[in-house]
């Protein structure tokens, strides 16, 4: 009888198909710790930074792209000129990825640029998040804003 797994390129597992989920994960959990199988240490994303609460200022749907944050926010929260940030609106759900642009320091503009102006509008309460990639747990730095984009306190 062929390996069970072939077809999905797991050959040679040693795993039998009639076996149950313990014994699978049981020999997972032994090929990890088995010196002739080094662990893989991976990388994972993880939140470095977020603005929360923020209220969009602006909505310019005929812009390129980006999103323009207030440039104290950005410094306050550890957001990088041009960096991929997930934007997320508490008012209509829509979720979405762009890169950051500094904007007027301490002008409180939030301002939604681009195609992503045809799902988040101007007056939309939303999260903008920075992640990072690493092989450690980060402490992200999270900043509240009041409803004129002015900080409030470290989260």
């Amino acid at each position: 009888m062929p390996d069970q797994g072939a077809e999905c390129g797991l050959q040679n597992t040693n795993i039998n198909a009639s076996k149950n989920e313990s014994d699978v994960a049981a020999h997972f959990k032994n090929s990890l710790t088995d010196s002739s199988h080094p662990p893989v240490v991976g990388m994972r994303w993880f939140m470095s930074s977020k603005i929360h609460k923020a209220t969009v200022t602006e909505a310019d749907v005929s812009y390129i792209g980006s999103i323009t944050i207030d440039e104290l926010l950005m410094e306050k929260s550890g957001i990088l000129p041009g960096e991929k940030v997930m934007i997320v609106s508490n008012t209509n759900g829509a979720r979405l990825e762009t890169y950051t642009i500094p904007g007027k320091r301490e002008s409180g503009t939030i301002c939604i640029n681009g195609a992503a102006a045809h799902l988040i509008k101007v007056g939309h309460e939303i999260i903008i998040i920075g992640f990072q990639l690493s092989a450690k747990t980060l402490e992200p730095k999270a900043i509240l804003v009041d409803e004129n984009n002015q900080f409030v306190r470290y989260l």
